[in-house]
């Protein structure tokens, strides 16, 4: 145990240098032209770290290998005495050696598994970021020169989001706003600055039948006779036929019906004229027509605002709030997806499905934005795009949409699975929304607004992963994701190799370092000789012949992988195992025959 100790100065001082070199390197390489100012030292002190977990391995052998020339050097020489082959001093000195490695190789599968992944995502988001930014000042400048200062505006806005404080996009937006104060343009909201009522969430499946009806009877003892007829419908609804409440939930219903019957009959032409309107949004929410329900209170709303904008109808705003709810069940608004490409974290997506009829759809998505609202997980897919073909292999129908919105559902047998909203809304104007166009085929109905995709909702978050390619996944997920890759169009082998050679790294590493104990004896410096100038000129050339010996030790391992998967996948894991087994044996009992006389 004591030449552990005295090889941990040498391998402390790889380390630290080696982090030192990775992270001076990373500030004097050129960063991707693309990348934007604000953006560049986080990027470059990531670079440096991953630069460093590159390296870390041959950084650690070159310190085993340094360290224990050193700490073995008072074994040399006649006066040390002899060593004999197969000796407890061996034991004794691989037993601390083990620990070192044990400690130092989990700290590696730390940074390779977690922070390397992680930090790799970021690199991609910060390029996606600086594109997007470019992108920006582009439209800005291009809507400025036709006039479209309310877009530039945005587009500057959006800019500045990202580049808070940058030249460019503060000039462009004093333009866009000089020009909008000059032209009288009205100057678009972004979401969540609608003057839309905020909504609770409402989930009528919820309640039950005694619930309903209790809302129903307090509504009514309110006077809000809308909100008494809905919850008192939605009561018969939710009641059995045998059900003693069913009566009363319909004796309610009528009630709520006659008081607004006769408050239109009695009302004067212009108040009948909005309870006519109030009348008819109530009509569509209860024949399910929740679109045309929103529309119409919608503009009801904003009619009574502007001739006295301190009013606000309770009936109007209640139903509009139904209405709404009603409405996003199978759509979205447009300004929802507003700034949505500064969040992507996934771009250019593509995987296909193997359906259980035999079938395959394809899904492709130009980018994928993560958010999450009232505690569930959802995302925004832009520049979507979905084919659908036979077990035959012909093309059924093939459609794109600007933007879609995705969520999980659960199906009759509870397996969340990813459910797409198609159709998205504007707040204001009811034929501006944007819907699915159809370039093959012919889309059904039943997917015309929502399409479900025939896969779990977790292996969607997968494989947008398996897009970005293996750096961007860890362990737990390639081994989560393996077994059913070739269902979305990747390669099965591919995964198994890659889970192979991730779990084989550390043995690698292990092995090779060894070996490097095993030089450290065989080359350990003379007690009389423990330092020389000179030395220090080879030393930072160590870790590069070592990372040619890593790389080398890892392309022969890749070959066995590939043949072992290729001939016998089910058993591939166990005799890469094997093999390594026999590597690491080898290792040690030629650590043991050597000798010093």
């Amino acid at each position: 145990m004591s030449e552990s100790r005295r090889a941990l100065p040498a391998l402390f001082a790889f380390m630290v240098l080696g982090f030192a070199a990775a992270i001076g390197w990373a500030a004097f390489h050129p960063a991707p032209e693309a990348l934007i100012d604000p953006l560049l030292p986080w990027w470059k002190l990531r670079s440096g770290v991953l630069l460093f977990i590159r390296f870390f391995p041959s950084l650690f052998t070159s310190g085993i290998l340094t360290g224990y020339a050193i700490a073995f050097s008072p074994r040399k020489g006649p006066q040390a005495g002899a060593v004999p082959r197969w000796s407890a001093e061996h034991i004794v000195q691989l037993r601390g050696a083990f620990i070192i490695c044990i400690v130092s190789l989990s700290a590696y599968v730390i940074l390779d598994e977690g922070v390397k992944p992680a930090m790799t995502r970021h690199q991609e988001a910060d390029i996606a970021k600086s594109e997007n930014y470019r992108e920006y000042l582009r439209l800005a400048e291009s809507d400025i020169g036709t006039g479209s200062f309310a877009e530039a505006l945005s587009y500057a806005d959006l800019a500045l989001r990202i580049n808070k404080d940058d030249g460019d996009a503060t000039r462009l937006r004093e333009v866009a706003r000089k020009g909008i104060a000059e032209s009288g343009e009205n100057v678009p909201v972004a979401a969540g600055e609608s003057s839309g009522t905020a909504m609770e969430s409402y989930n009528p499946e919820n309640l039950t039948v005694r619930s309903a009806l209790s809302r129903s009877k307090s509504a009514l003892s309110a006077g809000d006779w809308y909100t008494a007829h809905y919850y008192a419908m939605l009561a018969w609804r939710l009641a059995p036929g045998t059900d003693p409440l069913k009566q009363d939930a319909l004796r309610q219903a009528s009630e709520a019906w006659n008081q607004i019957t006769e408050g239109t009959a009695a009302a004067n032409p212009a108040e009948a004229e909005l309870f006519d309107i109030k009348r008819t949004g109530y009509e569509s929410i209860e024949n399910g027509d929740f679109l045309n329900a929103y529309y119409v209170l919608h503009d009801l709303r904003e009619r009574e605002s502007a001739a006295n904008p301190s009013k606000i109808d309770p009936d109007v705003e209640r139903l509009l709030e139904i209405a709404t709810q009603g409405l996003l069940d199978t759509r979205f608004f447009m300004d929802e997806t507003f700034d949505l490409a500064s969040f992507e974290s996934d771009r250019n997506v593509f995987f296909t499905i193997k359906r259980t009829d035999g079938g395959m759809d394809a899904v492709f998505a130009r980018g994928i934005a993560y958010a999450r609202s009232n505690g569930h997980d959802l995302a925004y897919l832009r520049g979507f795009e979905y084919a659908s073909f036979s077990g035959a292999g012909s093309l059924l129908y093939h459609f794109e949409t600007p933007y879609a919105k995705l969520f999980s559902w659960r199906d009759e047998r509870g397996i969340a699975r990813p459910e797409i909203l198609l159709r998205a809304e504007d707040r204001a104007r009811k034929d501006a929304g944007t819907g699915p166009a159809v370039i093959r085929g012919e889309l059904p109905e039943r997917e015309s607004s929502i399409l479900v995709l025939d896969m779990p909702y977790a292996d969607f978050t997968r494989a947008t992963l398996a897009n970005r390619g293996f750096e961007s996944m860890d362990l737990a997920d390639l081994m989560r994701f393996a077994d059913t890759a070739e269902r979305y169009g990747f390669s099965g082998e591919g995964f198994m190799r890659e889970i192979i050679m991730r779990l084989s790294e550390p043995f690698i590493v292990l092995i090779v370092a060894i070996f490097m104990i095993t030089m450290g004896w065989k080359y350990r410096l003379s007690p009389n000789s423990f330092f020389k100038a000179w030395w220090i000129l080879p030393l930072p050339a160590l870790p590069v012949v070592l990372e040619g010996v890593l790389e080398s030790v890892r392309y022969f391992i890749a070959l066995f992988v590939a043949v072992f998967v290729g001939i016998a996948p089910s058993f591939a894991l166990l005799l890469t195992l094997a093999l390594l087994v026999t590597a690491f044996i080898a290792s040690t009992v030629f650590f043991f025959s050597q000798r010093s006389d």
